[in-house]
């Protein structure tokens, strides 16, 4: 029995392995991969300590969260990829009042029904997952050109999140909703496959004996895991607001329909 277990857990190891290699992932990348999701999950725990603080009334969210948010993501933009302490906090600080920020429509999801949260949460994750492994599986790098498409979603969202506040249209509130989820889906993938090719080629350019004397160090060229960890944590919050939002109007309209 333990031969058989042991057996099949090297043969595991071996094809998790051998499918990172026939797709191109060197062992770097994979560290680096590793690096960045260890820190999207803590990220998301402080989002979650954010959202908690809110709901049980010990902070709220507002607009002190939203600039600590920002400010946060700021902060670890403009910072040197050296400070790594300094660049830790300001990212945990940012997803906290992330959380805190979020604490309003995670407040109201668990008044309606608390498992609402776990659907929502659990979806996301699934989401992410697929999309993700999608991304790293892929031997082609084709999703990086859907920078542009995801571009040009992200302003329409922008212009129909304003025509929404004004007009308090419901239909053009289900289309934001809809539209951010499909696009921030998007950015996983994106996201995801850039981060690979950057670390890729900044790989190449640390061995003086491959490509180095074509590819230079920066131009968004790096092994900068924090901010990688960043931008996963962002993509990971725009889907799991929409989600959210949509399963609490949904559970709204079906409680009006039984009153």
């Amino acid at each position: 029995m333990a031969t058989r277990m042991g057996s099949s857990r090297r043969s595991a190891n071996v094809t998790l392995s051998e499918m990172f290699k026939d797709v191109g992932i060197t062992p770097e990348v994979k560290n680096h991969l590793f690096k960045v999701h260890a820190l999207l999950a803590f990220t998301i725990m402080c989002a979650a300590l954010g959202s908690a603080c809110h709901v049980l009334g010990i902070f709220s969210g507002g607009i002190i969260s939203m600039v600590g948010s920002i400010g946060g993501m700021i902060a670890v933009s403009l910072m040197s990829q050296h400070q790594v302490v300094p660049r830790l906090a300001m990212m945990s600080m940012s997803g906290f009042f992330t959380g805190c920020s979020i604490g309003p429509l995670v407040g109201k999801a668990i008044e309606l029904d608390p498992s609402l949260l776990v659907t929502a949460l659990l979806g996301t994750a699934a989401i992410f997952a697929c999309f993700s492994m999608a991304a790293i599986t892929s031997s082609r790098r084709s999703m990086v050109h859907l920078g542009g498409m995801l571009g040009s979603g992200t302003m329409l969202l922008l212009v129909i999140g304003v025509m929404r506040m004004f007009s308090g249209s419901e239909i053009l509130n289900t289309v934001y909703l809809y539209l951010g989820l499909l696009v921030f889906s998007g950015y996983v993938a994106f996201d995801t496959q850039m981060i690979i090719l950057k670390v890729t080629l900044y790989s190449l350019s640390m061995h003086p004996l491959t490509f180095a004397h074509t590819i230079q160090v920066g131009d968004g060229i790096s092994n900068d895991y924090i901010w990688h960890a960043m931008e996963l944590f962002t993509d990971f919050i725009g889907i799991f607001v929409r989600i959210l939002a949509i399963l609490v109007d949904d559970k709204k309209k079906k409680n009006k329909k039984r009153s």
